[in-house]
C-alpha cells in the first residue's frame, strides 16, 4: 500500500494483493473488490479535497490470470459515479 498525507489526511494511493498467477475463480471476486476499494476512495477524496465533482477519477489495474485489465471510476456532474473499462491487454509469459 502507498500514502500519501495531504492536509492533515492520509490517502491511499495505491492498493496491490498478489495471489497465484493461475487462480481464475478469483477474477470475479477481485473486480468487485477493486470496484469497492474505488469507491471508498472516491468518497474520502471528495470528502477531505473538494475538488470539482467531474475533475477527479480514480484509475484502476487488475491482473486476472494472463490478462491486464484498465478501468477508471468517475463522478460526473450529476453527482452519479461512473466505472468504465477501458482496455486490456494480454500478458506473454
Amino acid at each position: 500500500m502507498f500514502v500519501i498525507k495531504f492536509s492533515n489526511r492520509i490517502f491511499e494511493l495505491m492498493y496491490t494483493e498478489c495471489s497465484c498467477l493461475i487462480c481464475s475463480e478469483k477474477k470475479n471476486d477481485d473486480r468487485i473488490k477493486l470496484w469497492r476499494e474505488a469507491n471508498d476512495g472516491m468518497y474520502w477524496v471528495h470528502k477531505g479535497c473538494k475538488p470539482n465533482i467531474d475533475k477527479f477519477e480514480i484509475i484502476n489495474f487488475q491482473i486476472a490470470e494472463d490478462i491486464l485489465h484498465q478501468n477508471i471510476f468517475i463522478k460526473d456532474k450529476g453527482n452519479f459515479y461512473q466505472y468504465y473499462h477501458l482496455w486490456f491487454i494480454k500478458i506473454l509469459i
